[in-house]
């Protein structure tokens, strides 16, 4: 069994190699200049100039490349192009949100999938197993943004026939758990 993980970790080695190329190219391959970007519209030539130079824009691709992936490889992702601070605290801002959806999400998941498969199970080629089948497949094809523009039209924006106090907000987090339902459904159904 070590050994199987062992050469599964040394198989995602070519793979992140892979993915950092695949990233770094697309990052230069985007129109626009970042250094542009970071200075406005109205910013001096030198400006824009200095920040090239700053974010060592100026070097050869084989050097930037290895600059990304030091800085990477330290945790160091570099500042946002949109707000200039650094990328791990705008992640690690979101993060726990994402990861306390991502379990809630898993939990309505596991729980329906059990009620789905006990009942399969116990009525087997009956019209109720027929159902959850054809309603676990919608639910596997269905992609996760169409879904979530459909709850939000229905239990949100046009849900006249829900009392007021039913009513989802489709933005936002935190306030009330009527926020935190419409993405748990979303992202729980696929499962």
């Amino acid at each position: 069994m070590a050994k199987y993980i062992f050469r599964r970790l040394l198989q995602t080695i070519p793979v992140l190699i892979g993915v950092s190329i695949l990233v770094f190219s697309l990052m230069h391959l985007i129109p626009g200049d970042a250094a542009q970007i970071m200075a406005g519209e109205a910013a001096s030539e030198e400006t824009v100039e200095q920040i090239r130079e700053k974010l060592g824009l100026n070097d050869p691709k084989p050097v930037q490349y290895f600059n990304y992936i030091s800085g990477a490889v330290q945790g160091d992702l570099g500042n946002s192009i949109r707000s200039g601070r650094p990328v791990m605290d705008e992640i690690s801002g979101r993060f726990w949100v994402t990861a306390e959806l991502a379990i809630y999400a898993t939990i309505l998941a596991v729980f329906l999938g059990l009620i789905a498969g006990i009942i399969s199970a116990v009525r087997h080629y009956t019209w109720s197993d027929v159902t959850i089948m054809i309603v676990a497949l919608f639910g596997l094809s269905m992609p996760n943004f169409w879904l979530g523009l459909v709850l939000i039209q229905w239990f949100a924006v046009g849900g006249d026939w829900l009392p007021e106090f039913m009513k989802m907000r489709p933005s936002g987090w935190g306030d009330s758990w009527r926020q935190i339902l419409l993405p748990v459904i979303c992202l729980g159904t696929s499962g």
